[in-house]
């Protein structure tokens, strides 16, 4: 049996599949070859040297405050049907004072 070198999309292709089977070997806490862990040693390294850095976007937190007036609210809501240049108008009525 002959050995011969691959070319380059064969040699990606060969390495994303060799770097997917140790990284989900390390998730399930399996033990990996020698090979794999020289292998994750050279990725370690670019990626500590700050070689081809890659970024994640991620969303800012904003803290947002909903209150639903209503079922206990002391004021109502009523949908008034008189016009205000022909548009329903949403006022609001007041509770009467009770004595």
């Amino acid at each position: 049996m002959s050995c011969e070198e691959l070319g380059f999309l064969d040699w990606v292709a060969k390495m994303n599949e060799k770097i997917t089977f140790v990284l989900l070997n390390l998730k399930e806490h399996r033990e990996i070859t020698e090979d794999d862990y020289s292998l994750m040693k050279m990725w370690f390294g670019r990626w500590r040297c700050g070689e081809h850095p890659l970024y994640q976007a991620k969303m800012e937190g904003t803290v947002e405050t909903v209150v639903q007036q209503g079922l206990f609210s002391a004021n109502t809501s009523v949908l008034n049907s008189e016009e205000g240049n022909g548009m329903i108008v949403d006022t609001t009525i007041e509770e009467p004072i009770k004595e």
